[in-house]
């Protein structure tokens, strides 16, 4: 039953245009997926809680020691392979090709858990802490080139293996009987679920992100492994490289953490600090918890030396099977002979319940004590289990038992330090006007009910061109709450990654990168070279600006500016927007309206700076360029031309409304 309503809302959630329910069924399952995730990090004392408190420093130190422990564990790997031992993860090309089959789910999802990051409704505090996270989306979908998109080359993958899942929207795939493992269905539902609350789970979204963006054992055995049996590796060569520490995913994600509680602490102090570092730590245990490992289960939640304990009394029970039979020892509420037994390991459930007993039985284990513990005693000499274990396996099970901490009241700290429905700190106190734009899954629930007005239909050869003299006055009341709307009309394109995989899709991608004041894209990625550049302004930032002609106080989000500016279009454009499926030329039509507006104020600007006036001018030829592209072979009369000019004519009335030249 849990596969099957995973596999429900992953096909809900790549259509919530038609299945808003799939808002309200998915809550659930991610605040029950947190607190089995926060669960399992207490009970293996997860490395990332071992940094009760934070500080730049020790985030540096964490992220420096986890890399430190894949290499470690890699170059392991690397002299097993030397010392003669075969592959370890596919035996065969056939057990690789199950394998990619299998993990296509969730590789079709890669970069979702960002999917709504940095959107126009969102906190104005916080743009430019998301803007890092919305720049490792970008990448992540190619930055608007479809063959750079990940999961374009994961697909390439398939289909150099003569494989065709179907599209990942498509109720064919999540029906597919070949893609069986449910592991993967949940990781893959869970990067759906959290983006869809951006605000409220910012810091589950840093920490979610911070794990998933690292470098993995994982992916540097795959990629190895794939390249000895002649399949194209390169979609995990590509993780291997542009999730880097130095320049990559690995450094932008910390870097977002540290920034945003660097403005919590400034903000409001060192108390709320250490309840949104917890609730960092919540987001990342879920990535680290419930991804699925290479060999398929979610390993890669326990500690390094949780792992190696399974692994070795893995390898135990398969060697003694049997033998414990006439063994009355028991542990928990089973005897020896049935946790020693290889069945006992075939499951992640049955992996947790061993090591959860294991360490909660005394006299066997006296956590942070294996000096004291039976079970440590008992494989020295003199003890009954001597010769079964070699010396490192001793030692193993020795630093893991040290590692584990007495008191269990620590597994309270996460739980009583955050709250799934508490707002992100630096948008406390938000406005609550009649209809709330920022609150994006009640936005998205509503979708069946919300009034979207009667679309005209428009003839072709209507003008494409805005009619505001050059001596027009700006009426700001009108102007201000359209400015700061607009740039929402393409934001839903990028909140699934599958739907970057047409002209359309990659062109919203470019537009969206201009509008927010990202740098033109080049042939390779920016990673923190864009973190870094000085001064980045988008749409919204100008709109800022134009806002301080009023002499009014700086807003705190778009519910804040409409409840000041009160304007029902600003609202149709929000509605719209989220059906990217349905409107998609009428939304491109509405956003070339508003490219000409853009070009109109870099010339004739008064209402901001001549530098704004200059970033607009190149942000307004770099929306027209894609937009010219885009249309090329555009049918004149077919139904996408007439939804182009029906969206441009709207949002012309109401952008020439915002200009009188009799003032």
């Amino acid at each position: 039953m849990p596969e099957q309503l995973h596999r429900d809302l992953y096909f809900k959630l790549h259509n919530v245009e038609e299945y808003p329910d799939a808002i309200d069924q998915g809550g659930g399952v991610l605040q029950n997926c947190l607190s089995e995730a926060l669960e399992a990090a207490h009970k293996y004392n997860h490395p990332i809680l071992q940094f009760s408190e934070f500080s730049d420093a020790a985030v540096d130190r964490f992220v420096q020691a986890e890399q430190d422990a894949v290499i470690l564990q890699w170059r392991e790997y690397l002299q097993r392979r030397t010392n003669g031992q075969g592959r370890e993860m596919f035996l065969t090309a056939d057990d690789a090709r199950r394998w990619i089959i299998n993990r296509a789910p969730m590789k079709f999802v890669d970069g979702a858990w960002l999917g709504y990051i940095h959107r126009t409704t969102g906190p104005y505090a916080t743009r430019s802490i998301t803007k890092d996270l919305w720049q490792i989306l970008s990448e992540e979908i190619g930055d608007g080139d479809l063959e750079k998109s990940h999961v374009h080359v994961y697909r390439q993958l398939l289909q150099s293996l003569d494989y065709d899942p179907g599209q990942a929207d498509s109720r064919r795939f999540s029906n597919n009987g070949d893609m069986n493992d449910a592991y993967v269905w949940k990781a893959s539902v869970l990067q759906l679920l959290i983006s869809l609350s951006p605000d409220e789970f910012l810091p589950e979204i840093l920490g979610y992100n911070m794990h998933f963006e690292m470098l993995t054992l994982d992916t540097l055995i795959v990629a190895k492994e794939l390249r000895e049996l002649n399949i194209d590796p390169t979609y995990f060569t590509l993780h291997i490289t542009i999730d880097n520490s130095h320049s990559g995913h690995t450094a932008m994600a910390s870097t977002a953490v540290v920034k945003y509680l660097t403005a919590v602490k400034m903000e409001h102090g060192d108390t709320v600090v250490k309840q949104m570092w917890s609730r960092i730590q919540a987001g990342y245990a879920l990535s680290s918890c419930l991804t699925p490992g290479v060999k398929g289960n979610p390993t890669s939640w326990y500690s390094p030396l949780a792992a190696d304990v399974l692994d070795i009394f893995k390898a135990k029970a398969k060697a003694s099977d049997g033998i414990h039979d006439a063994c009355a020892v028991r542990i928990g509420n089973k005897s020896l002979s049935e946790w020693m037994n290889p069945r006992t390991f075939e499951s992640e459930r049955s992996q947790r319940e061993f090591l959860a007993c294991l360490s909660n039985s005394r006299p066997w284990v006296y956590k942070g004590d294996s000096s004291r513990s039976r079970v440590v005693r008992s494989m020295l000499w003199d003890g009954r289990m001597f010769g079964a274990f070699t010396e490192d396996e001793v030692d193993k099970v020795r630093r893991w038992i040290d590692s584990l901490c007495e008191d269990d009241k620590q597994e309270d700290i996460i739980y009583n330090n955050y709250s799934l429905k508490q707002p992100s700190p630096l948008n406390d106190d938000a406005v609550s006007p009649d209809i709330r734009v920022s609150s994006l899954p009640s936005l998205i629930r509503n979708l069946g009910h919300a009034r979207v007005p009667d679309i005209p239909n428009t003839k072709n050869n209507s003008p494409l061109k805005l009619a505001i003299p050059t001596d027009a006055k700006v009426n700001l009341e009108r102007l201000i709450p359209l400015w700061m709307a607009h740039p929402c009309l393409l934001e839903s394109w990028v909140s699934v990654p599958w739907r970057i995989g047409s002209s359309e899709g990659c062109a919203a991608v470019r537009l969206l990168r201009a509008q927010l004041g990202f740098a033109p894209e080049r042939s390779g990625v920016d990673g923190m070279d864009e973190v870094r550049r000085e001064d980045p302004k988008g749409m919204v930032e100008i709109g800022l600006e134009i806002m301080n002609q009023t002499g009014s106080a700086a807003p705190r989000d778009l519910d804040e500016v409409l409840h000041w500016w009160p304007s029902s279009f600003a609202y149709t454009l929000v509605s719209l927007a989220l059906r990217p499926t349905k409107h998609a030329w009428l939304l491109f039509g509405m956003t070339l309206a508003f490219v000409h507006l853009h070009e109109y104020l870099s010339v004739h600007g008064s209402v901001m700076s001549q530098k704004s006036q200059a970033i607009l001018g190149e942000i307004s030829a770099r929306e027209q360029t894609i937009l010219d592209e885009l249309r090329q072979g555009q049918a004149e009369n077919g139904s996408e031309a007439r939804e182009f000019y029906t969206g441009y004519a709207m949002a012309k009335t109401e952008i020439e409304a915002c200009f009188n030249s009799d003032q």
